[in-house]
C-alpha cells in the first residue's frame, strides 16, 4: 500500500486548522506546511518497540490486539511465570521471539499511525475548506475592486472631459458677471478639480491592491491545490492501514505457537538452565503442597535449588526440558553399587534393584532417575500425578517436583532454618549438599526477583 508505518509518515503532511486567519498569518501556516512534506518521521515516534524478552510485554501487545488468551494457552504457563524477563537459547528461539514482537511493534505503530492519520485527515479537511474560502473571498474582493476601478476610471474621464470641455465657455460666461459669481465659477472649478484628485488617487489604491491581490490568488490557488493533494493521499492511507492491520493481526496469530515455544523455553535472566518450563513447574509444586499439605511451609525456591543441583533443571549433560515438563532424554545417575563416588566426594550406599529396571533401566542395582534423581523406591513411595498426564513419570518435572516437595516434607514442616537444614539432608545425606542447597535457594530467588517487571501490568 501507500502509507504504512514503515515509510514512516514519508509523505504525511503536518498540517494545521485553521479558521479565519489574516493573509500573513495564513501564508505562514502553509509554508510551514509545505516545508513539512518532506519530512521524515522516525518511526519510534510512534511507539516504542514490544520487547521480546518481557512476558509482561510480550502478553499486553497480544491482549491488546485480541491475541492474549491464544498466547496464554500456546504457553501453557502460570501468570506469574509469564510475566519474566527472559534469555533465549539459540538464535532460532532468540529469531521466534523477536518475529512476535516485530509484528506486535508493527501493529501498534500502525494503530498508532492511523490515530495520526486520522487527525490529519480532519486538519487537512478545515485547512482546504479555510483555503478554499479565503481563495474565493480574493476572487470575489478582486471582481469587486476591478468594478470600483473601473467605475471610477469612468468617473475619472465623465469628470476630465466635462471640466476641460466646460471651461473656456465658464470664462467666457463670468467676464460678464460681477465678481462674486466669478468667485463662485472658481470654486466650483476647484471643488471639480478636487474630485478629480480624489478619484485619481482612489484608482491608484485599487490598482495597487489588484496588483497584491492578484499576486496573493495564485499562491493561495496553489496551495489549496497541494493540500488537496495530501489530503487525498491521507484519505487513502487511512482507507489502507484497516487492511494492513488484519494482515499484521494474521501473521502474529500464526507466530505464536513457535514464539510461545520459545518464551517456555526461554532461561530466567540470570540463571542459566532456568527455563519457564521448569520454574513453572516448581510454582505448581508450591501451590499442590499449599492446598494438600500447608502445615510443611516448602517453598518453589527450595524445590528449584534441588532441581538445580541435581540436574541443572533438567538440562543436565545437553538435555532440554520438553513443553510436556519431561526430559528430552532421560537422566539416569551413578549405579549405586557401593563403590561409586557422588558428586559431594561420598561414596554411594549400596542399592540392590527395587523396580525391576523399570524406571532405571539396570535390573541389578538401583539408579537415580529423572531432573530431581529419585531412586526408584524412594519415586514409588513419595510419587504423584502432579499434571493429570494418567502417569506418575520421573522424568516429568511437574510429577517430579510435586514428589520433591512431598520427600522434603516427609518429617513435618520445614518452617525453621533448622527443619529445613534436616528436611534437605534426608533428601541427600551430606551436610556440603545441604550448603550447596542452600545457596542456590539464594541465588535463584534472587534471580527471579530481578526477573520480574517492576509494574506487572506494563504495556508496550
Amino acid at each position: 500500500m501507500g502509507f504504512s508505518h514503515q515509510t514512516s509518515l514519508r509523505r504525511l503532511v503536518a498540517l494545521v486548522a485553521i479558521s479565519l486567519l489574516t493573509p500573513a498569518l495564513l501564508a505562514s501556516t502553509i509554508a510551514a506546511a509545505q516545508d513539512s512534506v518532506t519530512t521524515e518521521v522516525d518511526a519510534s515516534a510512534f511507539g516504542p518497540a514490544v520487547d521480546p524478552q518481557s512476558g509482561a510485554a510480550l502478553e499486553a501487545a497480544l491482549d491488546r490486539v485480541g491475541l492474549g488468551d491464544t498466547w496464554r494457552e500456546s504457553a501453557g504457563l502460570g501468570e506469574v511465570t509469564r510475566q519474566l524477563f527472559v534469555e533465549y537459547a539459540g538464535s532460532r528461539s532468540q529469531a521466534a521471539a523477536a518475529d512476535l514482537a516485530t509484528v506486535l511493534t508493527d501493529i501498534k505503530r500502525t494503530e498508532n499511525l492511523q490515530t495520526a492519520i486520522i487527525g490529519e485527515v480532519r486538519k487537512s479537511t478545515a485547512l482546504l475548506a479555510s483555503l478554499t474560502e479565503i481563495e474565493d473571498r480574493l476572487e470575489r474582493r478582486i471582481g469587486q475592486d476591478q468594478a470600483s476601478h473601473d467605475t471610477t476610471l469612468e468617473l475619472i474621464q465623465s469628470v476630465a472631459i466635462d471640466m476641460f470641455s466646460n471651461a473656456g465657455s465658464r470664462s467666457t460666461e463670468a467676464i460678464g458677471i460681477n465678481n462674486s459669481a466669478l468667485l463662485q465659477t472658481r470654486r466650483s472649478d476647484e471643488l471639480t478639480a478636487s474630485v478629480l484628485e480624489t478619484l485619481i488617487d482612489q484608482r491608484d489604491r485599487l490598482i495597487v491592491d489588484l496588483e497584491g491581490l492578484r499576486t496573493r490568488l495564485p499562491k493561495f490557488r496553489d496551495s489549496r491545490i497541494s493540500t488537496a493533494a495530501s489530503h487525498r493521499e491521507l484519505i487513502r492511507a487511512a482507507r489502507d492501514l484497516p487492511t494492513r492491520l488484519a494482515e499484521l493481526e494474521t501473521v502474529a496469530k500464526e507466530l505464536i505457537p513457535s514464539a510461545a515455544d520459545a518464551f517456555r523455553s526461554a532461561e530466567i535472566a540470570d540463571e542459566s538452565g532456568l527455563s519457564l518450563r521448569a520454574l513453572d513447574a516448581y510454582f505448581n509444586a508450591e501451590e499442590w503442597m499449599d492446598q494438600n499439605q500447608p502445615e510443611c511451609g516448602v517453598t518453589w525456591q527450595t524445590i528449584a535449588a534441588i532441581g538445580l543441583v541435581e540436574s541443572r533443571h533438567g538440562t543436565h549433560g545437553g538435555n532440554r526440558l520438553m513443553p510436556d515438563g519431561r526430559t528430552e532424554r532421560q537422566i539416569v545417575g551413578a549405579v549405586l553399587d557401593g563403590t561409586t563416588e557422588d558428586g559431594f566426594g561420598n561414596t554411594v550406599g549400596l542399592v540392590t534393584d527395587t523396580d525391576g529396571g523399570v524406571y532405571d533401566g539396570d535390573p541389578l542395582h538401583d539408579r537415580a532417575v529423572g531432573p530431581m534423581q529419585f531412586i526408584p523406591q524412594t519415586w514409588q513411595q513419595w510419587s504423584v500425578d502432579a499434571d493429570d498426564d494418567g502417569r506418575r513419570d520421573p522424568n516429568d518435572m511437574d510429577d517430579a517436583s510435586v514428589a520433591t516437595a512431598r520427600l522434603i516434607c516427609a518429617n513435618g514442616q520445614v518452617r525453621t532454618t533448622g527443619a529445613w537444614d534436616d528436611a534437605i539432608y534426608t533428601y541427600n545425606q551430606s551436610r556440603s549438599y545441604v550448603a550447596e542447597v542452600r545457596d542456590a535457594s539464594h541465588h535463584i530467588d534472587d534471580s527471579v526477583s530481578a526477573a520480574t517487571p517492576v509494574d506487572p501490568d506494563v504495556s508496550p
